[in-house]
């Protein structure tokens, strides 16, 4: 009967790893004279973007709901500046939600295909 080899012996691999070892005299980068065992574990799954998606469902009712305002409420010219702020703020939320839906398209994207 043989001796086991020394020294702890690695565990299989899952599939997605990736193992580089380096002996005497040879590089993974630099081992400095000694033997160096590089494990590099990638994870399965994307990571999920819950938050993303809450907020573009936030951002979609709040979209909805200060358009239907600010339609309501417009002046036809009586009050110039408070139609423009509404108009204004209306932009900014439509950006947000352009950026945040990207993101989201992202996530599918990533998970899908």
């Amino acid at each position: 009967m043989t001796a086991p080899p020394p020294g702890p012996t690695p565990p299989p691999g899952p599939p997605g790893r990736q193992v580089n070892k380096a002996k005497n005299k040879s590089n993974v980068f630099t081992n400095n004279g000694g033997s160096q065992h590089v494990n590099i574990t990638q994870g399965q799954q994307p990571p999920r973007r819950t938050w993303a998606w809450i907020s573009l469902a936030i951002l979609l009712v709040t979209d909805v709901v200060f358009f239907a305002y600010g339609q309501s409420a417009y002046t036809g010219g009586a009050d110039p500046n408070g139609d423009l702020l509404r108009a204004a703020v209306f932009i900014a939320l439509v950006i947000g939600t352009g950026v945040i839906s990207r993101i989201c398209a992202r996530d599918i994207q990533q998970r899908w295909f």
